[in-house]
């Protein structure tokens, strides 16, 4: 058995050849020796083909002999070190990909696209000038030509609130202010203040000023000082003529000399005035020693007629007052024949007081008459007993006497009680007509009565109700005989059961119920003086003991159907009551406008 293996650059001990060979390891065929000598550490390889020709040889200790990093070797053995390199995270991490890059600008993009941004200087400029910050933006700067002399501007960012007395701020350092001198503190032409210097710091500019006088009001901090009335820079010697000083030449040549004043501009004192001479005009009762032009001693005269205070017996011209009071002034104006016809209008006619259709005239008393036998005023003193139900209840003797009573038992079930003026099949005072059952709430519609609901005890027996009954009087609103509230167009008043509740103002406007309660309870045998008044505009108005006790914007208009009871009065109970429920209802008016 032998192993085959190639040795690059072995020695061979028989030719001394160190060229790769491929060499035959291992034992012979049986009975054959192997060669004598060799040394410890030898391998036993094939010299030639030749049949038992092998030899001893001696393998290299190392076969790379050179490498470069990262390779190294020790002891025979090749390692590699990549500890230089970058793993693919962390590269990721550190560095930007070529890709990534590709939205940067290269440095002759930057250089044709922006400008550098450096602390240099500004360009152009001229010999002596001095390099001056324009703006508090970094790089704002500029040359200009410096102020030869004392120099007071400045400017200061210190907040202050214009006003009088002293006042600390921090302006430019190395400025020539000195205490006493007057300075200018200004926000704009309308907000400045007026000072003297009370000291300055040239090194740390700190100013302190006593303000005499000021214009504006407010707090900035954004100011322009200046000394007052100084102008920075310097002039020349003052000597002999003033040619040389062109700009204060210029100013005095513009000024008169004492001769010319005196023939063109009157004095002061005493002067006297030629041609038309001019003077502002002062306001209407000015009382001073202002002179006074022709327009105000005429506006004074017209001012005198502005809302006068006449007293003894005063008139006024014949003729028409050109300004009419608004109607309902009740003050002491001066009325027109305008507003006096408004204000108290002319009797009606005959014919205007028994059609009833006029708004701008009054009823004398003598027309009363006509308004009271008007054909649509119906007394409210023929009624029909409406069915009663369950625990309801009607007194049928006293209608004779015009008194309606309806009542509900405290221990029978729920019920109603009513009485209804307008059934059909009932007699024409009872409003069987079809058009007194046709309702029209575009029309004016008033209606009236007296009424007393029960609370707590009368004539010896408790009468209350409770929360489970009711007292209602309405005008339209049902089509049938029924309990709850309206399901219709009506207007109508209700009063839950109970010593509590107040009386409460019900409309129906044939979509939705509004109720309106009032801050009218009654009281043990007290009966209420009760008006409800509809406009004809979805305006109606519940009126208590002759006051206005609720109102709402939210009633009917428009006609109704043909109602099965159009005027009822009734009481009910929704369930059986803990106390017996009374109303008594007397006399009334129902005036539909024609």
């Amino acid at each position: 058995m032998a192993l085959t293996i190639t040795i690059p650059g072995a020695v061979s001990t028989t030719t001394g050849s160190t060229a790769p060979a491929v060499l035959t390891v291992g034992v012979g065929a049986p009975g054959q020796g192997v060669p004598s000598g060799g040394s410890t550490g030898q391998y036993l390889v094939k010299a030639s083909a030749t049949s038992y020709d092998t030899a001893w040889l001696t393998l290299p200790a190392n076969y790379i002999t050179s490498v470069t990093a990262p390779l190294a070797v020790t002891a025979g053995n090749l390692a590699v070190n990549l500890s230089a390199y970058l793993t693919t995270a962390t590269a990721a991490s550190t560095y930007q990909t070529i890709a990534g890059m590709s939205s940067y600008l290269t440095s002759a993009s930057a250089a044709s696209t922006y400008a550098v941004i450096a602390a240099g200087q500004p360009t152009s400029g001229t010999v002596g000038q001095v390099l001056t910050k324009a703006s508090g933006t970094n790089y704002d700067s500029y040359w200009a030509t410096p102020v030869i002399g004392d120099k007071y501007y400045t400017t200061s960012t210190t907040s202050l609130a214009i006003g009088t007395g002293t006042k600390s701020l921090t302006v430019g350092t190395g400025l020539s202010y000195t205490t006493q001198q007057t300075v200018i503190v200004a926000y704009d032409a309308a907000n400045h203040m007026h000072a003297t210097v009370t000291s300055y710091n040239s090194s740390t500019g700190a100013m302190v000023i006593s303000v005499s006088q000021k214009s504006g009001s407010g707090t900035y901090s954004s100011w322009t000082v200046n000394v007052g009335g100084v102008v920075s820079g310097s002039w020349g010697s003052i000597t002999g003529t003033l040619s040389d000083q062109t700009d204060l030449q210029t100013a005095l040549n513009a000024k008169l000399d004492s001769a010319t004043a005196v023939s063109t501009y009157a004095p002061l004192a005493s002067p006297v005035l030629t041609g038309t001479p001019l003077s502002t005009t002062a306001a209407a009762d000015t009382n001073t020693t202002q002179i006074a032009t022709t327009a105000y001693v005429v506006g004074q005269g017209y001012a005198k007629l502005a809302s006068p205070t006449f007293s003894g017996t005063p008139t006024l011209p014949t003729g028409t007052i050109a300004t009419t009071q608004s109607p309902g002034n009740n003050t002491t104006a001066v009325a027109t024949t305008a507003f006096v016809t408004a204000a108290v209008p002319a009797f009606s006619t005959n014919a205007q007081a028994i059609v009833g259709t006029s708004s701008t005239t009054a009823i004398a008393p003598s027309l009363i008459g006509a308004v009271i036998s008007h054909p649509e005023l119906r007394p409210l003193n023929y009624f029909t007993q409406t069915a009663v139900s369950g625990s309801g209840a009607v007194t049928a003797g006293s209608i004779a006497y015009g008194q309606r009573e309806m009542s509900t038992s405290a221990v029978l079930s729920a019920g109603r009680a009513s009485w209804s003026y307008g059934i059909p099949g009932a007699n024409a005072n009872n409003m069987s007509r079809a058009d007194w059952r046709v309702l029209d709430f575009s029309k004016k519609i008033w209606m009236s009565g007296k009424a007393m609901v029960y609370t707590t005890t009368a004539f010896g027996s408790s009468y209350p109700g409770d929360a489970n009954t009711s007292a209602r009087i309405t005008l339209g609103g049902y089509n049938s005989v029924t309990t709850g509230d309206m399901t219709l167009k009506g207007i109508g008043w209700k009063k839950i059961g109970g010593s509590a509740p107040f009386f409460t103002l019900t409309v129906h406007n044939g979509t939705s119920l509004t109720e309106v309660a009032t801050t009218i309870a009654p009281t043990d045998n007290q009966s209420i003086d009760w008006i409800i008044y509809s406009d004809g505009a979805g305006n109606v108005t519940l009126y208590i003991n002759g006051a206005q006790a609720a109102t709402t914007t939210a009633g009917p208009t428009g006609t109704t159907a043909n109602y099965a009871n159009a005027y009822r009065e009734q009481v009910e109970a929704a369930v059986t009551a803990s106390a017996k429920t009374v109303m008594e209802c007397t006399g009334g008016f129902l005036y539909i406008e024609g």
